[in-house]
This record gives C-alpha cells, structure tokens and sequence, in this order.
C-alpha cells in the first residue's frame, strides 16, 4: 500500500528506489541532483550512492521476505546489517540480521521514532 503512494504522489522517489535495485548508480546521481526533499530521509548518513543501493536492497529484500536475495545482498555486503533502516523493513526477518552480526543497539525506523533491535524484537 505504501509503495502505491510512493508510485503515485513521489513518482522520482519510486523511480530512485527502482534504481537502487538495478544498481544503476548513474539514474541514482541524476536523481539525487534534483535535490529532492525527500532525499535526506532516503540517505540520512549520506552515505555513497553504491553503498546506499546496496543498503536498500536489503531493506526491499527483507520487506518482501525474500529471504535468499537477502542472503546474496549480505554475504557480498555484511556492513549492510548495521546500516539504519526503517523497523518496517526488518521486522519478519528480524532474526537474520542480528545473525549476521547487526548490533541489538542499532537504531532503526522513522528518525522521530527510532528503537533499538531488540525492542523492536519483543
């Protein structure tokens, strides 16, 4: 339902998140120029467009509990369990993370309403 709003009311958010997919880095930089107001909260540590891709993939791959693209995301990108990610995301995969070495202090979800893994987990 989410993702509905997105295509519809943010059609360059979707199609960011679409390029972060592909790993196509070029659309993401074209994108992120725009200087959207929606960006910062896409990337709030700023971090490199490649790495950012990766880290939503994992976000996308553990909201849709696919869990052996999951696993390919993380195996060739094991930082990617400590990044911050929205609690939605994580929540019925919540155990794979923490198994791959996410701390239980990391903070995840809105950056108004943030929580630790393991609160999130009980």
């Amino acid at each position: 339902m989410a993702q509905q709003f997105y295509d519809q009311q943010r059609p360059e958010l979707s199609e960011f998140r679409q390029a972060c997919l592909d790993n196509d880095i070029d659309k993401m930089n074209r994108i992120a120029a725009q200087n959207h107001h929606w960006y910062e909260d896409e990337n709030p540590k700023n971090l490199p467009l490649a790495e950012l891709a990766h880290v939503y993939q994992a976000q996308w791959y553990a909201q849709i509990e696919n869990l052996g693209a999951l696993t390919q995301v993380v195996k060739s990108h094991l930082w990617a369990v400590n990044q911050p990610w929205t609690a939605q995301c994580w929540l019925s995969v919540i155990g794979y993370p923490v198994d791959q070495g996410a701390g239980l202090s990391l903070l995840v979800g809105a950056p108004d309403d943030r929580a630790s893994i393991a609160e999130i987990a009980r």
